[in-house]
């Protein structure tokens, strides 16, 4: 199944109607966030897909921050994909919020 230019999503409408696991390879083996419908759009929780904001701004990202990633990533490459294709989604496509497990002003805003 395809969600928003993300191949080989899984329908969990078993769990909640909508909800689908979305693969985001790169941090770990196997990583996947989580894409719920809303009244206005879609949430997408990408776990630890990037670490905050600002990562999804590729020139924002602090080099500090991209190194440790990059040095903690299960496959870099797939990583840093991963991560030019939701901060992609964020610019084109407003009914997308996306949320991690690092920062805790995404999940204020939420």
């Amino acid at each position: 199944m395809r969600w928003k230019g993300f191949e080989g999503c899984v329908d969990l409408s078993a769990v909640a109607l909508g909800m689908l696991l979305v693969p985001l390879p790169g941090h770990t083996a196997g990583h996947a966030g989580v894409a719920l419908p809303t009244g206005n759009g879609w949430l997408l929780h990408a776990g630890d897909a990037f670490h905050s904001a600002l990562s999804l701004q590729e020139r924002s990202m602090r080099p500090d921050v991209r190194l440790r990633q990059g040095l903690l990533a299960h496959d870099e490459p797939a990583l840093r994909s991963t991560q030019r294709r939701l901060s992609a989604l964020v610019r084109v496509d407003p009914s997308v919020r996306i949320i991690n497990s690092h920062d805790r002003g995404l999940w204020e805003q939420t």
